[in-house]
């Protein structure tokens, strides 16, 4: 969810409640993940929960779901 307001307050979104979510897939090859995670890692990013879910018409391909907070 985004939240735009032309006020300086706005009780619906609070500025310590910056929250970013992103799906995203990998090669499958050894160190695939690693190569994606690290860029996160080069821009400091924080990443607080890290999630992995089987893509149900590929067998043994996989999205991921990663959370900064």
């Amino acid at each position: 969810f985004v939240c735009f307001t032309r006020k300086k307050e706005y009780k619906g979104c609070r500025e310590d409640a910056n929250k970013t979510s992103i799906v995203f897939s990998a090669h499958h090859h050894s160190g695939a993940l690693l190569e994606c995670l690290q860029h996160f890692a080069d821009h400091k990013v924080n990443l607080t929960r890290l999630e992995s879910r089987p893509v149900i018409e590929n067998p043994f391909e996989y999205i991921f779901f990663a959370i900064e907070h």
